[in-house]
């Protein structure tokens, strides 16, 4: 399976974001990224497990997410 990434802005949002998915049992990592589908270098939390469920999570406390990565398949908020 490929990796599962959430694109955030900045190095803050990508720890903020982490600490929300913390809080709900949800394991993340922040790691920063290169790839020219979303604007070039960027910062992102790797999601392994409830990719869904964590998208939904930041959304919902005000984490501005940039889109997702899975694989080949890119989504742009």
């Amino acid at each position: 399976m490929s990796k599962q990434y959430i694109v955030v802005g900045s190095v803050t949002y990508a720890m903020r974001g982490r600490d929300v998915l913390s809080g709900n049992a949800i394991s993340s990592r922040v790691e920063k990224i290169s790839d020219s589908r979303l604007g070039g270098c960027g910062y992102a939390l790797y999601v392994p497990d409830d990719f869904e469920k964590a998208v939904k999570l930041l959304l919902d406390n005000g984490i501005k997410i940039k889109g997702t990565l899975r694989g080949d398949n890119v989504d742009i908020f």
